[in-house]
């Protein structure tokens, strides 16, 4: 592992792992598969890096049947988290929804707000992709609860500029602007100029006109775009 070889880390680790099996040693067990678990974890990441999404799944599935043997909550919980994550990148929503339920409950039951947030904002991505609106709405202010809770300012900022995203496909225009107002004062506080210059983007157009589609798909993938556009008029093509 030391020298990035983590191919060769998992054959090690994998063998130490059914000796331990066959020899009865739960300890021997737990320590194996603790390390597997975070082998595994490196090899889905690198995967996903060079778009093999795929075998990341694999990979990140093989993760978290070596945390549920490592008996350590910390690990199955992540271990869940990233394979739902991959799950929700290759369009299986279902999957991602139960595996990030699982989290929840796992942060929830350690009082772990920061990863309770993480949780949340993945369920709401999934929900959100499955159609089922209300549910990302509710999901989004929860997690902006406990991330006003844990002090964690970009996961607010996150929750207020989803919420005012799908507020504003449902048309509650006032609610939509309430909420970017807020995501606008919480990049402020972050002091992030890039995350200043889009919030303020935003908010100015639903301000303007109420109206959020054309637009949001360059604020997520085409930022400086946007934002030469704002300065200097220039044609956007949407």
């Amino acid at each position: 592992e030391q020298g990035n070889n983590w191919q060769s880390a998992m054959q090690f680790h994998e063998k130490a792992l059914h000796i331990a099996t066959s020899a009865d040693s739960l300890p021997l067990q737990i320590k194996a598969a603790s390390r597997l678990t975070q082998v595994y974890q490196v090899l889905a990441e690198n995967c996903g890096k060079e778009g093999r999404d795929r075998e990341a799944t694999e990979l990140y599935e093989r993760c978290k049947d070596c945390a549920q043997l490592s008996k350590d909550a910390n690990l199955e919980g992540i271990a869940c988290h990233k394979l739902g994550l991959s799950k929700y990148k290759t369009g299986h929503y279902d999957n991602a929804i139960e595996l990030q339920k699982q989290y929840l409950d796992i942060c929830r039951m350690h009082d772990d707000r920061v990863g309770e947030s993480a949780a949340r904002g993945a369920l709401a991505q999934a929900y959100e992709a499955i159609g089922s609106t209300q549910e990302a709405i509710k999901q989004l202010e929860n997690l902006l609860n406990v991330a006003s809770e844990a002090g964690e300012l970009k996961a607010q900022a996150n929750a207020c500029l989803n919420l005012g995203i799908l507020y504003n496909g449902r048309e509650d225009h006032e609610k939509s602007v309430e909420l970017l107002e807020q995501h606008f004062d919480l990049a402020r506080q972050i002091g992030d100029r890039k995350l200043i210059d889009s919030a303020r983007v935003v908010l100015g157009m639903v301000r303007g006109n109420g109206k959020l589609k054309s637009y949001i798909d360059l604020v997520n993938n085409d930022l400086d775009k946007l934002l030469k556009w704002k300065s200097k008029r220039a044609t956007l093509d949407t």
